[in-house]
């Protein structure tokens, strides 16, 4: 018998996705290629993409449950002389005569079936009109069954895609806030992930950064020796960063080739299995009410003000996290559940403190303060609304700003997972002819570019193009880093529909 999807991952039946992924990464570090010279490793290791294709699918998923389940059902319907048969005689109580007698009349049935469709076939023969009116209802029936189900199945289809996408888009914000508040409140909680870190660094992006880095360094040493400093030659700084990105990444794949292998299924999925839309759709939207803001005159596009206004939020949330519960197991229940009261009571104090100073108007005038400043506004989507002392426009805006903060990160932090690992599963999985090590350069290139002029101290870079000049700043790539989810997604997006051409 065939090992099934769940015994391949190593998972019961019943897993949920989280356990169903956890189990394929495991899955994975053991049977990929690059670690695993067996004869029948490749198969093995598509046979692993595909389940967990299917299993991560819900509907591909619940197809593939009522395959197993009829099979098993088959397969014990069909073994008269196995435990299954013998366990369903005995369950019924019928001796082996008995059952043969049963299989006897179901076949007589059976055959007599047969017999009044044979003679209904030769009724319709023998008057045309009547057959033919009988096969037009017939298939008008089946037709107009099959078409309300056809409908049916792509509405629902449609419907759970959107629904899952709602709803993942939901349990990733609420995470984002999550993790931001667990940071700023006890940032001495978190633990250091060491097996996570060194299963990052021994991928092929942590591989090649790490080889970049590398070069970097020591370019960097021999072109001081001949008087070329980062901060005065910066084109030369410049020129090395990407020799050096595009040595390891053409490194790596000369080294280390990517196999093709031929599509699991039957046709290209220009969708592949891993949906990227969301991070553009996430992306735009948070730009566009970046866009909203600066159009109504805020500096920064109300990133400054998410950030002047969140802090004190963050103190007051650290604050109200210094205040522990001083109970002992010697203290009755009486006195710990007061104890408990107490601390709860004076936790929140900081941040009742905070919010009456910022947000209401018996503390500070917060809005006229930001207003003064120049390089900020307190109305960046809102304009000002005070409600029963309360500075409710502050609030709202606030919302909006840790919203359009939460669209940027999740959309570079899903670009940078999903998108060095999309082209992966679209080569293995379906057979797209196409390479990872360029896509995953796309992602990983401005930042590092990035990183090395803000630790080189490199403000400006001036590339002479013909007779003009294009100048390259800090802040006009980090600028540029909050478009990029949209312009290598859509780019890779678009690679994956013109994927049949490739093929011709």
């Amino acid at each position: 018998m065939t090992e099934s999807y769940y015994e391949l991952l190593g998972v019961e039946p019943d897993a949920s996705p989280e356990e169903i992924e956890t189990a394929y990464r495991e899955t994975v570090k053991q049977v990929h290629p690059d670690k695993n010279d067996g004869p029948d490793a490749e198969e093995t290791f598509m046979r692993v993409q595909e389940a967990h294709s299917v299993l991560t699918d819900p509907e591909q998923r619940a197809q593939y449950d009522r395959r197993q389940s009829a099979t098993e059902t088959t397969e014990a319907d069909t073994d008269p002389n196995g435990a299954a048969g013998a366990d369903h005689r005995a369950h019924d109580g019928s001796s082996p005569n008995e059952h043969a007698g049963r299989q006897r009349e179901q076949q007589a049935d059976s055959d007599e079936g047969k017999r009044h469709r044979r003679r209904s076939s030769w009724t319709d023969r023998s008057d045309p009109n009547r057959s033919a009116t009988q096969r037009t209802s017939r298939s008008r029936a089946s037709e107009h069954e099959s078409g309300s189900l056809r409908r049916g199945s792509v509405w629902d289809t449609q419907r759970s895609m959107i629904v899952e996408a709602v709803w993942k888009g939901c349990v990733t914000l609420l995470w984002a806030v999550g993790t931001m508040i667990a940071v700023v409140r006890c940032p001495r909680r978190l633990a250091v992930d060491r097996a996570g870190l060194r299963n990052a660094v021994t991928t092929p992006t942590g591989i090649r950064i790490s080889a970049t880095v590398a070069f970097v360094l020591g370019a960097t040493i021999v072109a001081g020796y001949l008087g070329h400093q980062p901060h005065e030659s910066p084109g030369v700084g410049l020129t090395i960063v990407v020799a050096g990105l595009i040595g390891s990444y053409a490194g790596y794949d000369l080294l280390f080739p990517t196999p093709y292998y031929e599509p699991t299924r039957q046709r290209y999925d220009p969708h592949g299995t891993q949906r990227l839309w969301p991070i553009v759709a996430t992306n735009l939207f948070g730009i566009g009410l970046v866009a909203v803001a600066l159009i109504g005159g805020a500096p920064t596009g109300g990133i400054a003000f998410t950030v002047v206004v969140l802090l004190p939020v963050s103190v007051s949330l650290l604050l109200s996290d210094l205040v522990r519960p001083t109970t002992s197991p010697d203290h009755s229940a009486g006195v710990r559940h007061l104890l408990g009261a107490l601390t709860r009571s004076v936790s929140v104090l900081p941040a009742l403190v905070i919010g009456l100073l910022v947000f209401t108007q018996w503390g500070l005038d917060v809005p006229a303060m930001l207003d003064s400043g120049g390089w900020t506004t307190a109305t960046p989507w809102f304009r000002r609304l005070t409600l029963g002392g309360m500075h409710v426009g502050l609030v709202l805006n606030l919302v909006v700003g840790v919203f359009v903060c939460a669209c940027l990160l999740w959309s570079m932090y899903a670009m940078c997972l999903h998108l060095t690992a999309a082209p992966w599963t679209d080569r293995y999985s379906y057979g797209y002819q196409v390479r990872p090590g360029p896509w995953n350069l796309l992602v990983a290139g401005p930042f590092v570019v990035v990183g090395w002029m803000i630790v080189a101290g490199v403000a400006t870079i001036e590339i002479p193009v013909g007779v003009s000049t294009i100048t390259i700043t800090q802040q006009g790539l980090l600028m540029a880093l909050f478009f990029l989810p949209s312009v290598v997604t859509g780019l890779y997006i678009l690679r994956r529909r013109l994927e049949p051409m490739f093929h011709v």
